[in-house]
């Protein structure tokens, strides 16, 4: 999609329609996330925060989270639900106004599904730039609800190319990768380099 921050500007205003289609799965990711991974005193940074739903379910488990979008209204959605502890702020993942190693853990949800292969490769490799070493990802994973289908269509986004080639696309830079399938189509990827 040629103008992504204009895009979430304007569905701003129902994006909490998304928000309550996928509450249950950020939930059953968090569970998964909790056995697999403790978060507890962890610096996260949350690429593409949007209201705030994954920033919260991760802030839950004792992480210290910031959350960055690009999108001015996105970030009053997300300020506005979060916590003062959580902080928020306005950046773009294409250059992140961080220094390497920042956080301990990297995390996104439903964002590296929508721009080409291209462009999310510059994304990964700027949040690895800024981890210790561990990115998380919730995102699509193989087959999702006809919903999903017309939502991603409307978008515009990679979607189908994405749910079937992520995986190996994580591969190529980290040498541990696992693939937790949750509900509603989503996934989370759990991203090691050593």
């Amino acid at each position: 999609m040629k103008n992504e921050r204009l895009f979430f500007d304007l569905i701003s205003p129902i994006y909490g329609l998304a928000d309550t289609y996928f509450a249950s799965s950020f939930k059953d990711a968090s569970a998964v996330l909790a056995k697999e991974f403790s978060l507890a005193g962890k610096s996260v940074l949350d690429i593409g925060v949007g209201s705030g739903s994954w920033a919260l379910e991760l802030h839950k488990q004792g992480a210290q989270v910031t959350g960055i979008d690009f999108s001015q209204k996105m970030l009053k959605k997300a300020k506005d639900r979060c916590p003062r502890e959580i902080t928020i702020l306005q950046a773009d993942a294409l250059s992140l106004p961080f220094a390497d190693q920042s956080f301990d853990v990297v995390t996104s949800s439903l964002v590296l599904h929508g721009p080409g292969k291209e462009k999310r490769e510059k994304i990964l490799k700027e949040m690895m730039r800024v981890s210790r070493g561990t990115l998380i990802i919730n995102d699509y994973y193989k087959k999702s609800p006809a919903l999903v289908h017309m939502a991603e269509a409307f978008e515009a986004s990679d979607y189908y190319y994405f749910r079937d080639h992520f995986e190996d696309e994580l591969k190529v830079f980290f040498k541990k990768v696992n693939v937790f399938p949750g509900s509603k189509g989503l996934g989370l990827y759990l991203a090691q380099k050593y």
